[in-house]
């Protein structure tokens, strides 16, 4: 019985991926989201220019905190701000959905790691994913990116 349990907690990683004492992996994929990403993968380069798109739109709002100069599918469009969940509520309230980037690797409770790594906490305590999906219109990236530039 207590293996069982444990094996349990092993093949159900954290719910919000920071509060995990073990380390578990979730590797299981779905019929359906295999399906899914089958379909996706048909569609993969119009998903990707989609997501370019979006970006040059941010990097015409955001030019003057925008260093790249490598090829990007812009899976996530990250901005950093000093006040990160004030305005994480602002845009909430405007209907802008909005994600705090991930927590770094030596926070999580498996690691129990007291080095400190100042540049993976501040990309952490300001980093913000900011809304890239394909599905978005023009006027509604520019609406984010006008929303953000004002709250600024």
């Amino acid at each position: 019985p207590a293996y069982k349990d444990k094996i349990i907690q092993l093949r159900t990683p954290a719910e919000n991926n920071a509060s995990g004492t073990e380390l578990c992996l979730n590797n299981r994929m779905s019929n359906v989201a295999a399906a899914i990403a089958l379909a996706q993968l048909e569609q993969v380069d119009t998903l990707i220019e989609k997501r370019r798109k979006i970006a040059s739109i941010y990097n015409e709002y955001f030019k003057n905190v925008i260093l790249e100069e490598h090829k990007n599918v812009y899976w996530r469009y990250q901005i950093f701000v000093n006040n990160r969940q004030e305005l994480i509520a602002c845009l909430k309230e405007k209907g802008i959905e909005t994600r705090a980037v991930f927590t770094p690797m030596h926070k999580h409770p498996y690691y129990n790691d007291s080095n400190i790594f100042p540049n993976a906490e501040l990309i952490s305590s300001t980093g913000l994913d900011i809304p890239t999906s394909p599905a978005l219109t023009e006027q509604e990236v520019r609406y984010v990116a006008t929303t953000i530039r004002d709250l600024q």
